[in-house]
């Protein structure tokens, strides 16, 4: 009785070194076939594959090539609708002078969370608040970061300290497919960051400097130079002349419950009041000029009428 079964996947395909050259498991004189993969002399002479394979063609002496197939390389993406939490470490991938603090930060918001489809869980900055300006910090309060004080104590190392612990914290308290990013170029989180991502299952990015090595790089799931983020620097205090002399005609604060008047309209009022005083003055000399000359004319005049 016939059978009705058909040669399975790997004998339909072709044996790549059957066709490169010579397959050692090839059937000789002594020996018997011992490949597991098709090998078929007509189809070696020719480069077409066959129109049919890999979904109908059953024949195991076809005479067109039956190549296999290419496995696709599966890239894991954020899961749309999940959480993401970010771990920066801003002594290590530091704003430039020409930058805006919070103009970065709504670049790295607009690439990780609003084109993902992502939802913030929380942005955590971690500094020493005596290595971070005034300025700084108002930045950062506007871009609405949430700000951990590390104090070194002359310890180095003790922001990276301070995150593997947040970073494990985080691991306890949120659920696996979450994202992580770390924005720092610090060899020391390679462990931490394999761990997240093998062992707890999270999806981790990692945004690094310039000094970052490849190991870590090679640790995440994505990663992205932090120059990406700063190369396009806009500072506001480059602008504050210019944004001083806009406002120049703006009304001025209260000042005892009186609105105080603005810059122009003071100096329009001041310009008014100088001229009104110079006519002022210009009319009393005036008058006093013409209170002297009226007894001396009246003198000059009287001798004429006497004679």
């Amino acid at each position: 009785m016939a059978s009705n079964t058909f040669p399975s996947t790997t004998q339909l395909t072709d044996c790549r070194f059957f066709y490169n050259g010579s397959c050692k498991n090839e059937a000789t004189n002594n020996n018997a076939k011992k490949c597991n993969f098709r090998h078929c002399e007509i189809a070696k002479q020719t480069e077409n594959k066959c129109l049919q394979w890999p979904n109908e063609c059953k024949n195991v002496d076809c005479n067109y090539r039956h190549p296999a197939e290419k496995k696709q390389n599966i890239v894991t993406q954020p899961q749309p609708g999940g959480l993401i939490t970010f771990f920066w470490d801003i002594e290590n991938c530091p704003v430039p002078r020409d930058c805006d603090a919070f103009e970065v930060i709504q670049r790295v918001r607009d690439l990780f969370v609003h084109k993902s489809g992502l939802r913030e869980d929380a942005f955590n900055c971690y500094y020493d608040t005596k290595m971070i300006s005034d300025f700084m910090r108002q930045r950062l309060m506007l871009a609405n970061i949430d700000t951990i004080d590390v104090l070194h104590s002359n310890k180095a190392g003790a922001a990276d300290h301070k995150i593997m612990l947040d970073l494990a914290r985080h691991q306890l308290t949120h659920k696996r497919g979450d994202t992580v990013v770390l924005i720092s170029g610090d060899i020391d989180f390679v462990r931490t960051l394999s761990d997240l991502r093998k062992h707890a299952g999270f999806y981790v990015i990692l945004v690094y400097n310039a000094l970052a090595r490849k190991e870590l790089r090679a640790t995440v799931n994505a990663d992205y130079p932090w120059s990406q983020f700063t190369q396009m620097g806009n500072d506001p205090r480059r602008q504050s002349n210019s944004v001083s002399y806009r406002n120049q005609g703006a009304p001025r604060p209260l000042m005892n419950g009186i609105r105080q008047p603005s810059r122009d309209q003071s100096n329009f009022d001041n310009g008014q009041n100088a001229v009104s005083n110079k006519l002022n003055a210009t009319d009393g000399e005036n008058q006093r000029d013409s209170s002297h000359t009226t007894p001396s004319t009246s003198a000059r005049s009287s001798p004429q009428l006497q004679r």
